[in-house]
């Protein structure tokens, strides 16, 4: 095995992702743009895109609270972990964009996508962007939250619903 050292290049551009909808319904059709351009100004025409599009477990609840030192068993992070789901190749346009369009899949739980991008340009440089969305069973999720985890019977509970 054999790798060659080279001298750090700063970037010359920069790659931005997005979709077009900030939330997805489960079944709906993602449409998600790949832009680059330069720092100096003007698009990386005819850029090699590669992207990747994985999709996890998503529940609200489980994590509005979360610490960063949050422990997750591994069986736990089986339940989360991404796959991927689609992948491919393409070119920028003249605009430095290409548009992919990707139909989500109806699950009998909420999901995370999240779309990864690869351009490189005529030179060999490469930039990667990404973004990720929300994917849920409907359009209304309803929350319902209590003061604490364990009562006692003819304790009153409180309760809280968003």
């Amino acid at each position: 095995m054999s790798f060659a050292v080279e001298k750090y290049r700063k970037p010359e551009f920069r790659v931005v992702v997005w979709t077009d909808k900030p939330h997805y319904v489960q079944g709906e059709k993602m449409v998600c743009t790949i832009a680059a351009e330069y720092l100096f100004g003007g698009a990386v025409k005819d850029g090699k895109v590669i992207y990747v599009i994985s999709r996890s477990r998503f529940k609200m609840d489980l994590f509005a609270e979360a610490k960063s030192n949050m422990y997750m068993s591994a069986q736990e992070f089986e339940f989360f972990k991404e796959e991927i789901v689609r992948h491919g190749e393409g070119r920028l346009n003249d605009d430095g964009r290409i548009v992919i369009e990707f139909e989500t899949e109806k699950m009998p739980f909420d999901c995370a996508y999240r779309v990864v991008a690869t351009v490189s340009d005529a030179s060999g440089a490469f930039v990667s962007g990404s973004t990720s969305v929300n994917s849920t069973l409907s359009e209304l999720t309803l929350g319902i939250h209590t003061d604490k985890s364990l009562y006692k019977i003819e304790d009153v509970m409180k309760v809280s619903v968003r």
